[in-house]
Formats: structure tokens, C-alpha cells, sequence
């Protein structure tokens, strides 16, 4: 049996070693999601603004609503998660973050399971140098250019 070390790992082409890769996508897909969704409010910048935004929206009951610092899709998934607050014992910010989580990662993974040449290898480019600066502290904008990338085709 032929064994798989790092570098194989990281260089293999999608074709030769389809099963380890879609078990590595899917542990990473599973850990950044539970990263994402759930870290604390307060870490960046960005979860502090969307905690403020959601209790005044709250607070106002969604009447007021200011599409000049949010876009609209983050009023109906705030007012989304206000709503399914109500019903599930958790906190509509931490609603708001893991819906993000799991509307933007999974684009992302997708497009770079399908498109890179080196999956493996543009995941582990992807980790290291924009999961932290992209999606962990710009939820929304991530999500709208990977909505974006993904309807476009590269080849």
C-alpha cells in the first residue's frame, strides 16, 4: 500500500487521491465552520459592530433599519436570527455568526476543491494567509465574493 506523507498530501492532483481529499476537506470544512460560528463576540471588530447593530435592531423591534453601514442580506439574516432565537437556546449574534459561517466557508472549500489544480496545497494557502483576515473578521464581504467567485469559471 502506497503511504501518504505531507508533501504527497499537499501536492496530490484531485484525481489520484479523490477519498483522503474529500476526508481532509471535510474535517477542515467542519472545524472552520465551528471555528467561525463560534468564537467570541469581541475578538475582532467586526463581531463587536454586528453585536451593537443586532441589540439595537432588537431593541428598535427591526423599524429603524440603516442600509448605509449593512447591507440589506445582513438585516434579513439578523431578523432571520432574531426569530429562531426565539425558539432555540442561543443568542441571535452567535445565530447570525454560524449562519455566516455556513453560508461562506462551504462556497469557499467548493471553489477550491473544483477549480485549484493542487486542492490540497490551495486549501493549506488559503488557511494560512486569508481564513483569519477574510472570513473570521469580514463575515459578510467574504461570503458576497465567494458568491461571486464561485458563478464565475476560470477555465
Amino acid at each position: 500500500m502506497k503511504s501518504l506523507n505531507l508533501l504527497n498530501i499537499l501536492l496530490c492532483k484531485f484525481e489520484n487521491c479523490k477519498k483522503q481529499q474529500n476526508i481532509i476537506f471535510f474535517t477542515i470544512l467542519c472545524i472552520l465552520i465551528i471555528i467561525a460560528g463560534f468564537r467570541p463576540i469581541g475578538i475582532d471588530n467586526d463581531s463587536v459592530a454586528y453585536n451593537e447593530a443586532i441589540k439595537v435592531f432588537i431593541n428598535d423591534n427591526f423599524s429603524k433599519l440603516d442600509f448605509s453601514y449593512f447591507e440589506p442580506s445582513f438585516h434579513i439574516i439578523a431578523y432571520l436570527s432574531f426569530l429562531l432565537s426565539n425558539t432555540l437556546p442561543i443568542d441571535t449574534v452567535r445565530l447570525v455568526l454560524i449562519i455566516y459561517a455556513l453560508l461562506a466557508i462551504p462556497i469557499k472549500i467548493y471553489v477550491i476543491k473544483k477549480e485549484a489544480a493542487y486542492p490540497i496545497f490551495s486549501l493549506y494557502v488559503y488557511l494560512t494567509l486569508y481564513f483569519f483576515t477574510g472570513v473570521y473578521t469580514n463575515p459578510c464581504g467574504s461570503c458576497n465574493k465567494y458568491f461571486f467567485i464561485s458563478s464565475t469559471r476560470y477555465n
